[in-house]
């Protein structure tokens, strides 16, 4: 996968907000985990414990808030560290802007290697939103999305996942991508506050789903 970011607003950090549960499909560069609900799940990763860069890109815009790439992003820095997966710190958001401001149309091309030496991160975990529908087809909300993970340290060397065995280094491979739910579809409302809440609850499961990828966690059923 090339380093090089698209377009972006980036988001990273700690913090708050509370989990829910993890989902993930299986295909083609997807994670496959078919379990019951009393079944432990292993990380698919083992994440070095050192300062760490949460990048969140929506290429196409699929977030109607730019702010809930800052949710995602929060979501995943409160699992690493509730979990004891990372004692060292996470890149302040405050941090990124400031960057963002002083690059200014060069960032959206900074390769995300680049932006960890700025921000003095040894690692980077990269999500990018590819896909993100609030209704079904039958006309119930059904909010799901489909991110792709990768995680990168600060010399531009991929660390998950990792590259099969024929893989030609000049071929950008795709990250590992999680189909993710935010609950079990239910009536479609039209008000617009509940609609906003659906989807500030998928960034939040966005979030807590590419946590889960770095530590041994309880398996859920599909949409908990």
């Amino acid at each position: 996968m090339s380093n090089t970011r698209i377009h972006a607003l980036t988001a990273a950090m700690p913090l708050f907000l509370l989990p829910v549960g993890v989902s993930v499909l299986p295909g083609c560069s997807v994670l496959g985990i078919v379990a019951s609900a009393a079944e432990r799940v292993p990380a698919a990763h083992k994440l070095r414990d050192v300062k760490t860069l949460v990048l969140v890109d929506d290429p196409n815009d699929r977030l109607p808030d730019p702010m809930l790439r800052e949710v995602v992003a929060r979501h995943v820095g409160y699992q690493l560290q509730q979990h004891g997966v990372l004692s060292q710190t996470i890149v302040d958001p405050d941090r990124l802007r400031d960057l963002a401001d002083q690059l200014g149309d060069r960032y959206a091309n900074t390769a995300m290697d680049a932006l960890a030496r700025h921000l003095d991160a040894e690692q980077v975990i990269h999500i990018q939103i590819e896909t993100l529908l609030l209704r079904a087809t039958n006309g119930l909300l059904n909010p799901n999305a489909t991110v792709s993970v990768t995680v990168v340290d600060h010399t531009g060397q991929r660390l998950f996942p990792s590259p099969g065995p024929l893989h030609d280094p000049g071929d950008p491979t795709p990250g590992q991508r999680l189909a993710i739910e935010a609950g079990p579809p239910r009536y479609a409302d039209t008000d617009r506050t509940a609609q906003a809440t659906l989807t500030r609850e998928l960034a939040e499961k966005i979030g807590l789903d590419v946590g889960r990828l770095f530590f041994k966690h309880q398996a859920t059923k599909r949409g908990e």
